[in-house]
């Protein structure tokens, strides 16, 4: 496995997309197994437009095609000029990160669940 934040591997490493939603509110352009997916990656990760679209093969416009749609789909945010995913994107450590910040609230989480559930019967 490579290191997710070294430009050269983002091509060569294996990502995972999951989609919560398939109704009305899931995105209309395929994003699991394409180019964009790398992109929210990269741009997660803080890469420049021009390492990008140098990593993607990618010509100006074709870059602003891909952004534009994203955009359009909701997918990323533009704040003063800088792009970010809207939908999660989280490496690797981030996602340990995650759980280790959640996994003490699951105990006390799903005993208010159980209570809740008894008491409505």
């Amino acid at each position: 496995m490579f290191t997710n934040n070294i430009p050269e591997n983002i091509l060569h490493t294996a990502y995972e997309a999951k989609m919560i939603s398939s109704g009305d509110n899931s995105p209309s352009i395929k994003i699991k197994g394409t180019k964009l997916q790398y992109l929210l990656v990269m741009l997660h990760l803080g890469f420049e437009s021009n390492t990008i679209k140098t990593i993607l093969s990618w010509t100006n416009e074709e870059f602003e095609r891909h952004m534009n749609s994203l955009e359009l789909e909701g997918l990323l945010k533009n704040i003063e000029g800088s792009y970010f995913p809207t939908c999660m994107v989280i490496t690797a450590n981030e996602g340990k990160e995650l759980y280790n910040l959640c996994e003490p609230l699951i105990k006390p989480t799903l005993k208010i669940i159980e209570k809740c559930f008894r008491s409505s019967r």
